[in-house]
């Protein structure tokens, strides 16, 4: 619960500022700087002083060129021990985002390379019949056979040949 609160504040600052692009590049790219180790551990020790991680936090911040909406963030969650939630925060952050931008983030994993115009040929269609826009990954994967799949949040499409074997072979006949 404290998490999603934190999330939610942080959209409506975004969206009230008219920051909503800037401060989602800032948050791409925290998640980003805590996948390294050192700067994690400083920022969620119990034993490091919280005037240190703020002092990390404006170090970080200047570096990345967050604006001040995110490092005053990031300093509050500091300041009221909630720093530990950030990973919570951040994913919360997204799916508010997600839902608010109504968009929704899909996988193309394919047996072949897919050219720009053929993804976007596939976004056009989804958006056509899904009624909205759609962040895409692509993935390469020589394991399916034939064809792609579309993965999005809670649902699948698929268009290989090895999930219509898989499908025949639990067929009983």
């Amino acid at each position: 619960m404290i998490p999603q609160r934190y999330a939610k504040s942080l959209l409506s600052a975004a969206k009230e500022t008219s920051n909503i692009p800037k401060i989602l590049d800032d948050v791409k790219n925290l998640e980003i700087i805590l996948r390294e180790e050192k700067i994690r551990d400083v920022l969620l020790s119990p034993l490091i002083s919280r005037k240190q991680k703020i002092e990390l936090i404006e170090s970080i911040s200047k570096d990345l060129g967050f604006i001040e909406i995110t490092k005053n963030f990031l300093k509050l969650l500091v300041i009221k021990r909630r720093i530990d939630l950030i990973d919570e925060i951040i994913l919360h952050f997204y799916t508010y985002y997600y839902k608010d931008q109504k968009l929704e983030k899909i996988m193309i994993v394919s047996s072949d390379e897919l050219s720009d115009s053929e993804i976007k040929s596939i976004e056009q269609k989804l958006e056509k019949v899904f009624g909205k826009k759609f962040e895409i990954q692509v993935r390469r994967d020589e394991g399916l056979i034939l064809g792609m799949e579309i993965i999005g949040s809670d649902w699948k499409i698929s268009f290989s040949a090895k999930d219509m074997l898989n499908h025949l072979l639990k067929i009983e006949f």
